[in-house]
């Protein structure tokens, strides 16, 4: 079976001396595209942005191809459907291409959305059976129409709790703050044959305002090669660790609070470059506690987790965080100011969850640094959590089972009743 993935923000992780923030979505889709190609019955190609590299290449057995329309801009955005600047020419290129649309072969409308043949080209260019797409948005309606038009199955990966609002059902034109529309968005969760959901509690969602069902195949990782705390330099003390990007979503501020409070205790801050002013903001303001940096490989932020003690995560909401798996890899509890996938931290006794308490997070740092029994049964328990459910031999196990399924029941069904 031919299988695409579709990750624009991957290539940073096949080419990890390639420049550019990916986040665990991306992380998400490389380990599962390396791990499938390994399946001599598969054909396995990822679509990623166009860093200039050459039209196709081959890393793990994965075909590396760029997109046709989407490049990468020097600061990635946090949606591909925003393009690398808003300018004059493109705004008035885009009113163009609307116009133009029901005159232009290739072009599919969505509504007034126009999808143009530049942003579909790559994909019959690759020619895949199915196609996979992470996260709910303008962009994964477009691919979406494609995958109806070209009448190819499409699994949608969710991303986070978000990509199933409430106000998608509606369907209607509102904008969500990534810039995608509620009614493209509905249509992308509808038009999928296949949602794979993160948590049962994203299932309930799929289920309870959309009326589909979904499968839930929980995130992977890769637990055969670990960095030994014992190899690793130890010349500071062990850290409280922060990785995300700057967003208002994640609410990196939060750390301030923490550092400022609680001054014994030593701050790293993988942050990526988004939001520029957030990031200013941090950077002028931490105190001399909070160590903070903005970019690293994938394979160099596994060093942080092995010098950490505990892992922080500040975000209003999430799906299931890739920190939080690379943090049972390492036996690091989590304390988390609001997110708790299907309950799992409270339940297993893997950190704290402080469910929006900004006392209690900092009160449950304080337990962490200080407990070292608790801190290490509560690490003890995330890798036995993360072991059980999120073993990447066995999660690549079931996504192939699901891909075996969807090949013996043909190359299109239950999508039919969706016309773009």
């Amino acid at each position: 079976m031919r299988v695409c993935f579709i990750a624009l923000y991957a290539y940073p992780l096949f080419r990890p001396t390639t420049q550019g923030i990916f986040g665990g979505s991306a992380v998400r889709t490389w380990l599962l595209a390396t791990a499938l190609s390994r399946f001599p019955e598969h054909e396995v190609t990822c679509i990623v942005f166009d860093h200039g590299q050459q039209a196709s290449e081959t890393v793990d057995q994965v075909v590396l191809v760029p997109h046709s329309f989407y490049r990468a801009p020097p600061l990635l955005p946090t949606t591909p459907e925003i393009r690398p600047t808003a300018s004059w020419l493109y705004r008035c290129w885009a009113r163009v291409e609307r116009s133009l649309a029901p005159f232009v072969p290739g072009h599919i409308t969505l509504d007034g959305y126009v999808v143009s043949r530049a942003k579909t080209r790559v994909y019959d260019e690759v020619a895949a059976d199915v196609y996979c797409v992470c996260g709910v948005s303008n962009f994964a309606a477009e691919v979406a129409a494609y995958c109806q038009r070209a009448r190819r199955k499409l699994v949608l990966l969710a991303a986070s709790d978000t990509d199933f609002a409430l106000e998608y059902r509606q369907g209607n034109k509102h904008l969500n703050p990534y810039g995608s529309r509620a009614d493209l968005c509905h249509y992308a969760i509808m038009a999928a044959n296949c949602i794979l959901t993160q948590t049962d509690e994203q299932a309930a969602l799929v289920r309870d305002r959309f009326g589909r069902d979904s499968i839930t195949v929980r995130n992977p990782i890769d637990l055969s090669s670990k960095i030994s705390p014992a190899s690793a330099p130890q010349e500071q003390s062990p850290a409280a660790l922060w990785i995300g990007k700057s967003d208002t979503v994640k609410q990196p501020e939060l750390v301030l609070h923490l550092a400022a409070a609680l001054a014994h205790i030593r701050f790293v801050m993988l942050m990526n470059r988004v939001d520029p002013g957030l990031f200013d903001y941090i950077a002028v303001n931490k105190p001399p506690n909070v160590e903070l940096i903005e970019q690293m490989p994938f394979s160099a932020a596994e060093r942080l987790f092995s010098q950490a003690f505990v892992l922080l995560n500040t975000s209003r909401f999430e799906g299931f965080p890739n920190t939080f798996l690379q943090a049972g890899k390492y036996r690091v509890p989590v304390l988390s100011w609001q997110v708790d996938p299907d309950g799992f931290i409270a339940r297993y006794e893997c950190g704290i969850c402080a469910h929006g308490d900004l006392s209690r997070l900092t009160h449950g740092l304080a337990q962490l640094s200080a407990d070292a029994d608790f801190r290490e049964r509560c690490g003890n328990n995330m890798r036995t959590y993360i072991e059980t459910h999120h073993c990447l031999e066995a999660k690549i196990d079931e996504f192939n089972q699901i891909l075996s399924t969807m090949a013996r029941h043909g190359l299109y069904n239950a999508a039919d009743r969706i016309q773009p």
